[in-house]
């Protein structure tokens, strides 16, 4: 959800079962080294690389 960018942050994060945005984005930077925007900038930027 976070990489496809059709939903809001908040949106994921409440689809996804975190209590708050603060607490996904400390998931994120745990699992991945990065927050959840950073993840899905880095996703856009890729998508427009490959087109």
């Amino acid at each position: 959800m976070i990489e496809e960018g059709r939903h809001t942050v908040n949106l994921v994060t409440h689809e996804t079962g975190f209590a708050d945005r603060e607490r996904m984005r400390r998931a994120f930077l745990r699992t991945y080294g990065v927050p959840a925007d950073a993840l899905r900038g880095n996703a856009r930027r890729e998508a427009v690389a490959a087109a």
